[in-house]
């Protein structure tokens, strides 16, 4: 369950948020370009640090088209790269705007026409509010995605999977257990080796 609604729902409206959250982003970055304070390199930037989310909506449109065991294992990858996206973004922003950005209020398009305006300090408390909320939620939502996805998983690949953990544990016990025998030869030539000594010394 994913709260309240099933596991597969809850999945839907996490990819219909990550297409939102996308647009809305892209159309933020760009709308700076009307700006006259804002640098034009600061989208270019912008806009490479958004590429990860770009292609986490792709994971979810190719699962929104296609569920299968390959597509919704790729849910958490998206989930991932989203955060990664969100993460850059927000530090991006604290380095332009204290660094280079000169004006007092911060606006996206014109000055005669101001979206949300605000000042410096308010524009970078709310985008590192809300950032460190939406990775908080896909945080969650990369532990509810593989949970979907081992559900799912055809039974020969959860075989395959639990005999090459059991394979991986008796390679590490037998990593483990080879010192002791070391130790143990090293003692067993010792001996000898002592004894010679003192029959050669008698």
């Amino acid at each position: 369950m994913f709260g309240c609604l099933p596991i597969k729902c809850g999945l839907v409206l996490v990819g219909i948020f990550t297409l939102v959250l996308n647009l809305a982003l892209y159309v933020e970055v760009f709308y700076f370009l009307l700006n006259d304070n804002v640098h034009w390199w600061y989208v270019i930037i912008a806009v490479l640090i958004l590429i990860p989310l770009f292609l986490a909506s792709t994971f979810f449109v190719v699962w929104f088209s296609d569920d299968n065991n390959d597509t919704r294992g790729r849910l958490d990858v998206a989930c991932y790269m989203s955060i990664i996206s969100i993460a850059l973004l927000s530090v991006w922003n604290i380095i332009y705007f204290l660094a280079w950005y000169k004006a007092n209020e911060v606006f996206v398009a014109t000055p005669t026409w101001k979206w949300v305006p605000a000042t410096r300090k308010q524009y970078l408390f709310w985008t590192i509010f809300w950032g460190l909320i939406i990775i908080w939620a896909y945080g969650y939502w990369i532990c509810v995605a593989r949970r979907y996805w081992y559900a799912l998983k055809p039974k020969d690949a959860k075989k395959a999977d639990e005999k090459k953990a059991d394979g991986e544990k008796a390679d590490d016990k037998k990593e483990e257990a080879a010192p002791a025998e070391n130790m143990m030869m090293g003692d067993d030539m010792e001996q000898p080796m002592m004894e010679a000594n003192m029959e050669d010394a008698a």
